[in-house]
């Protein structure tokens, strides 16, 4: 995962052009470019529901990670 992120990672496995993945969200294809640096917190869920990527994984710094519970 090092200098991949998260949706480029997403797009690699799923095969998924930059255009096809722009269209998806009714973006251009730059605006696809960056949001693979960093989603706009506003979209984060859209691209989550399409996805599948939890919010906390496409912005860590916006959204917190699910804490396991302890199982008491």
């Amino acid at each position: 995962m090092a200098n991949t992120s998260t949706l480029q990672q997403y797009r690699d496995a799923n095969k998924i052009s930059l255009a096809a993945f722009a269209s998806k969200f009714g973006i251009n294809k730059s605006t696809a470019m960056r949001w693979q640096k960093r989603v706009p917190a506003d979209r984060v869920q859209d691209v989550s529901d399409i996805t599948g990527i939890p919010p906390h994984e496409l912005r860590p710094d916006v959204f917190r990670a699910p804490q396991a519970e302890d199982a008491a």
